[in-house]
């Protein structure tokens, strides 16, 4: 038990390290001040937003409902189907959809 104590304590030690090493750096540099000259961002689209490709402006309100009650249904299935630490990727459909961009000004 001491010899794994001994091997775990270089980790912590490094861990402590570069966090206080990231810290440290993060706190040199003010983005309120310096001007940004690359940018990334992320909008999150959910499936029955307008926005979306997957928008079906013939569907009521209703027929959303029941579509996401039935997603969330199955959704939860998947979580119950077993305890294995392995699983499938399976394409599902999701509930968001991701926009993402990169370059200043974000396309």
């Amino acid at each position: 038990m001491s010899r794994t104590m001994i091997l775990l304590k270089p980790t912590l030690i490094t861990y402590i390290a570069l966090t206080i090493s990231l810290v440290y750096s993060m706190s040199k540099s003010d983005p309120l001040t310096e001007e940004s000259t690359t940018a990334f961002t992320i909008d999150l689209i959910h499936r029955d937003s307008p926005q979306s490709p997957s928008y079906d402006p013939l569907m009521t309100p209703a027929q959303r409902l029941a579509n996401a009650l039935r997603r969330s249904f199955n959704r939860l299935q998947r979580f119950k189907a077993d305890h294995s630490p392995q699983t499938d990727v399976i394409n599902s459909g999701g509930e968001y959809l991701m926009k993402y961009s990169f370059g200043t000004p974000p396309c």
